[in-house]
C-alpha cells in the first residue's frame, strides 16, 4: 500500500512538472502583459546596444534569436506552465547570447576562457532566479547549488581577467588542500547545527510540492462541499 502511494505520487509530480495552467481571463490578461513587458526588454536591450555601437556591420545574427528564444521559454514558464526548469533554461539561453551579440556590435570582445566563469556566474543566477519563482522564498536547495556556482564564477573570472597576479595551477597547489579542507568543516557544522536547531534553522523545512498540495487541498474543499450539499438535501 505504501509502495503504490508512493509511485502515485511519483507520477503526480511527473504529470506536474509541465503541468499548463488553466487559462482564465484574468490569466489571460497577466500573460499578455508578461508577453509585452519581455518584448520592451528584449527591444530595449537591442536597441540600446545599437545606440551604443559604432560597428559598420552586424555579425553574431544568431545571438539575436538566442535572446529571442530565451523571452520565449520565460514566457512559457512563467505564464504557461509555471515551470522553475523551463524558466531556468530561458534565462541561460537570454544570459548566454548576450555577450555574442555585443560582440558582433564590436561593443566588447569574447575571450573563450572568460565565458566559462560568465556562464558559471549566468547558471548560479539563473538557478537562484527560478527557485525564487517556485517557491517565493529562498530553499537551501536552490541557494547552495546558485551561490557556489556563482562564488566558483568570479574566483575563476579573477584568474581569467589577469587581476590576479599567480597563476590557478599555483594557488590550487598550495590552497586546494586547505579549501576542501574548511568546506568540509563547513559542511558538518551546518549539519550539527541544523539538528540543534530543526525548524528554527532558517529556510530548512521539509520542501514539498506547493502545487500538489494545492490540488490536494481544493479536492478536499470541494470534497466537504460536495458532502455538505448532499447532507443538506
Amino acid at each position: 500500500m505504501f509502495m503504490e502511494e508512493n509511485e502515485r505520487k511519483d507520477k503526480d509530480k511527473k504529470k506536474a512538472f509541465f503541468k499548463m495552467v488553466p487559462q482564465t481571463s484574468k490569466r489571460i490578461k497577466q500573460n499578455i502583459m508578461l508577453a509585452v513587458g519581455l518584448v520592451f526588454i528584449v527591444v530595449g536591450v537591442i536597441v540600446t546596444a545599437f545606440s551604443y555601437s559604432s560597428a559598420e556591420s552586424f555579425k553574431f545574427k544568431p545571438s539575436i534569436l538566442a535572446i529571442l528564444l530565451g523571452a520565449v521559454f520565460l514566457f512559457f514558464g512563467m505564464g504557461l506552465l509555471q515551470s522553475s526548469f523551463v524558466i531556468f533554461v530561458g534565462l541561460m539561453i537570454s544570459l548566454l547570447g548576450v555577450p555574442f551579440f555585443l560582440a558582433g556590435l564590436e561593443i566588447i570582445e569574447i575571450i573563450p576562457i572568460r565565458m566559462i566563469p560568465y556562464a558559471m556566474i549566468c547558471a548560479g543566477g539563473s538557478l537562484f532566479i527560478s527557485g525564487m519563482y517556485k517557491f517565493h522564498k529562498p530553499r537551501p536547495s536552490y541557494i547552495f547549488p546558485s551561490a557556489m556556482l556563482i562564488i566558483l564564477g568570479i574566483f575563476f573570472w579573477l584568474f581569467s581577467a589577469g587581476i590576479l597576479s599567480f597563476s590557478l595551477t599555483t594557488f590550487t597547489s598550495r590552497w586546494l588542500p586547505l579549501m576542501v579542507l574548511i568546506l568540509g568543516i563547513g559542511l558538518v557544522a551546518v549539519f550539527y547545527v541544523q539538528q540543534i536547531m530543526k525548524k528554527d534553522f532558517p529556510y530548512m523545512e521539509e520542501e514539498k510540492d506547493e502545487s500538489l498540495e494545492d490540488d490536494s487541498n481544493e479536492g478536499v474543499h470541494h470534497g466537504g462541499a460536495s458532502e455538505k450539499e448532499g447532507l443538506n438535501q
